[in-house]
């Protein structure tokens, strides 16, 4: 085996441009945030139409409903007012991404959206995670967790990560504010996620 001779390797200095970790330049972050702005909002309102459809049905469908919903449906029940309280709300985030960040809602509408989000975020999480806990119950526990499994404790434990949401979300709403910066116009502004010094 012959040593390598290294000599004879060449590199260029542009063979990994395409691979680059440079920041491109400003007319390329302008192209990209116009196709955002034209693109996410249809999406959004595309999701919040279908969802609202969606959630309205299955918490009629559950309101109507003349039996004693079962425990699951309680659970599931509360699921979709959570994704229903974030669907009445991404309007206004759709909006907001296509006037380029330009709040023109209000400070109290902008502490409202910011906080419906964060309550649906906790709270969506918190019921999913029961229901898991609730299936885990049924399937695996069937005998002797038959008395956790009633209703009244699904009822109080819904109320709980509810009340637990908007806790959470406490910082949303005190931290979010409405801003007016020449520059950029009146922004909504939720001081609690700005890393300090920004």
């Amino acid at each position: 085996m012959e040593p390598t001779n290294f000599s004879m390797i060449t590199t260029t200095t542009n063979a990994w441009s395409d691979n680059s970790t440079a920041l491109p330049n400003a007319t390329d972050w302008e192209d990209q945030w116009t196709l955002a702005r034209n693109i996410i909002p249809p999406y959004m309102f595309i999701v919040c139409a279908l969802g609202l459809l969606g959630n309205s049905f299955v918490l009629l469908v559950f309101l109507a409903q003349k039996d004693r919903l079962t425990v699951p449906e309680i659970y599931l029940g509360n699921l979709a007012l959570a994704d229903f309280v974030l669907l009445v709300v991404l309007p206004f985030w759709a909006m907001n991404i296509r006037r380029h960040f330009v709040w023109r809602y209000g400070e109290a509408m902008c502490k409202i959206v910011n906080s419906s989000i964060s309550v649906n975020f906790y709270t969506s999480i918190y019921i999913i995670a029961m229901v898991s806990v609730d299936r885990y119950l049924a399937l695996v526990q069937t005998m002797r967790a038959r008395w956790l499994r009633r209703t009244l404790y699904a009822k109080v434990i819904c109320v709980v990560m509810w009340l637990w949401g908007v806790f959470m979300s406490t910082p949303s709403l005190v931290y979010t504010t409405v801003i007016n910066d020449p520059d950029t116009g009146t922004q909504c502004v939720n001081w609690s996620t700005v890393p300090p010094g920004d």
